[in-house]
């Protein structure tokens, strides 16, 4: 496993003089693991943190390689960047990814929750600058932290983000919404309503502060609607306390978090 070493810094092939920080957090009696990169002359100069992560379903990488690129960019900024490898996603077995779905699926936030939390109280950032990232199902993710604890960040982006999970998984109609009753649950099952209502971001907006948040979205994306990330971003206008950036982008070629060209995200 990618997480026999605890806090040891190791020269990774490809990154020269970068830094990965493989670290152990404990939630409970569980370990999480995080990785953490930077620019090793900057960790202790420059302190912004982008944690990251891609999604909250069964995808064994954590890391695409547009996102590698993409976090190189940072790298050159003095960001550190961090992938959190939390329960619910595929990276670390099969029994990792149940103990994230259905009745678990809370397990994911606490989770991300912690890795956040973790990279603050070791100076590897702070509330101040600290962002995260997410898309599609990990968007989720972002939409609910960021219900949960708004404190912790900076500014947040929720790419085409699955956030209105309660209305999509009602319909049947929808694609992709009875297949993903094994992930979510099925709430027109009581049990599950309820469940899942507790942490569907658009149903769990309130009257507080949130960091400064962009969401997109695509117009002809069949997997999250765009009415979905609209519906959030309208709802935190209407409720949230603070005056920080709140930005909606609206794909007309997007699929998914992903333009017509793949190539048009380098541009």
């Amino acid at each position: 496993m990618m997480w026999d070493h605890s806090n040891k810094s190791l020269k990774k092939p490809g990154f020269n003089s970068r830094i990965v920080d493989l670290l152990v957090i404990k939630v409970g009696c569980l370990q999480i693991g995080l990785d953490a990169i930077s620019f090793h002359w900057f960790l202790l100069l420059s302190n912004c943190t982008q944690l990251f992560h891609i999604k909250s379903l069964s995808n064994p990488e954590p890391l695409l390689l547009l996102d590698a690129i993409l976090c190189l960019s940072l790298l050159d900024r003095a960001f550190v960047f961090a992938i959190a490898h939390i329960r619910g996603g595929g990276d670390m077995g099969r029994q990792w990814y149940e103990n994230g779905e259905l009745f678990m699926k809370k397990n994911t936030l606490i989770d991300f929750i912690a890795c956040a939390e973790y990279l603050t109280e070791s100076k590897y950032s702070s509330k101040e600058k600290l962002c995260i990232c997410g898309g599609s199902a990990g968007g989720l993710l972002i939409g609910a932290v960021l219900n949960m604890r708004p404190d912790l960040f900076k500014a947040a982006v929720a790419e085409v983000p699955f956030v209105d999970v309660l209305t999509t998984m009602l319909d049947p109609t929808i694609p992709l919404t009875t297949s993903e009753w094994e992930e979510w649950g099925d709430p027109r099952k009581e049990e599950f309503y309820f469940y899942i209502k507790s942490y569907s971001p658009v149903d769990n907006v309130k009257a507080q502060n949130y960091p400064n948040i962009l969401v997109t979205a695509g117009l002809n994306d069949p997997r999250v609607m765009y009415s979905e990330p609209a519906k959030f971003v309208a709802k935190l206008r209407d409720l949230k306390t603070d005056d920080k950036l709140l930005l909606f982008k609206c794909e007309f070629g997007a699929v998914d978090g992903n333009t017509s060209s793949g190539y048009s995200r380098l541009s």
